[in-house]
């Protein structure tokens, strides 16, 4: 589904990609598979950020920020990382904060 997901943005379909990334989310949670739950929130997040939802954004990003760290998810380099902390640093200078606000 996160494939899906990440289809749908390179097209610029925002609503199959947040679909898509609200589906990634709930089987990754159902299975327990925390690296992917966070990816899915990571994901969620950037599309509600570009849709104009800045609180829903900053929520799913710091909860999935929690969650890797809770669990020790490393972040990784790259396009996609697993850590949502990237994530924030837009949402929260739309917000007028830093990233590393709380």
């Amino acid at each position: 589904m996160a494939s899906l997901a990440i289809a749908a943005e390179s097209l610029q379909d925002l609503e199959t990609a947040l679909t898509c990334w609200e589906l990634a989310y709930e089987r990754a949670h159902e299975l327990g598979a925390v690296a992917d739950e966070t990816q899915a929130l990571r994901g969620r997040a950037t599309i509600l950020l570009l849709r104009g939802r800045v609180r829903d954004a900053v929520a799913d990003a710091e909860y999935a920020a929690r969650m890797a760290g809770d669990s020790q998810i490393p972040p990784r380099r790259g396009d996609r990382p697993r850590h949502p902390r990237p994530c924030l640093r837009p949402a929260r200078r739309r917000r007028g904060r830093t990233a590393r606000d709380p």
